[in-house]
């Protein structure tokens, strides 16, 4: 039976591995990675890296040409060079995608969301963290194969005097094979945040439910 795609107003999640190889002869040179923001000068490179810690590096080498003078959520692995720069050797969008202009993405009201019906299979929360402004998230996602295309969605649920996150994921009935990770960032400036305030994040997950508190 050919599977059935949802093709509504929910942005699909691309589901990515961070992942290098290090030859044996190869020097190792520090490398980290994690959710940071990439800016992008007037030719639309990546040129300044900034991580959740508030530290910014320059890029010592261009990569994929974007929209010029733009920030973009991301999700990196890169390498620190002797001279205090860094080298991007590989960059995941986020579900937040572009900060830097129109088209940040914002969490809709669970009260108002119609699709919690059909967006009802688990996820595994394998990290969230408030960051720079952002609830961050590392969704462990078992698919069929690396092309399989699901569907996830983090809502704002209304709970007075808490501000109160649940992940909602649609597989679209592909099998579960093995995992791969989603990365998501949601903006949290609206909320009205206080450093010390909580968060809360749950999700339907394979062999149990998460109920996340998190500190702002």
């Amino acid at each position: 039976m050919k599977k059935k795609t949802l093709l509504i107003l929910i942005p699909c999640i691309i589901l990515s591995v961070l992942s290098s190889c290090v030859k044996d002869e190869q020097i190792i040179k520090p490398k980290t990675a994690g959710f940071v923001n990439c800016h992008t000068d007037s030719e639309g490179y990546v040129s300044v890296l900034t991580d959740d810690m508030g530290n910014s590096y320059m890029v010592s080498e261009k990569g994929d040409r974007m929209r010029p003078d733009t920030t973009y959520r991301m999700v990196c692995s890169y390498t620190f060079q002797e001279s205090g720069s860094v080298t991007i050797d590989q960059m995941v969008p986020t579900y937040c995608g572009v900060i830097g202009g129109k088209l940040n993405y914002r969490a809709p009201e669970e009260n108002a969301f119609p699709y919690k019906e059909v967006m009802n299979d688990p996820a595994d929360i394998e990290l969230a963290y408030a960051g720079s402004g952002f609830l961050n998230i590392r969704l462990g996602i078992k698919v069929g194969s690396r092309k399989s295309s699901h569907e996830i969605q983090v809502v704002h649920v209304h709970d007075t005097g808490r501000v109160r996150f649940r992940v909602y994921h649609n597989a679209a009935g592909d099998e579960e094979g093995y995992t791969l990770n989603a990365y998501l960032s949601v903006p949290l400036t609206e909320y009205g945040l206080s450093r010390g305030d909580s968060i809360y994040l749950s999700s339907k997950g394979y062999d149990k439910d998460y109920d996340l508190v998190m500190v702002y």
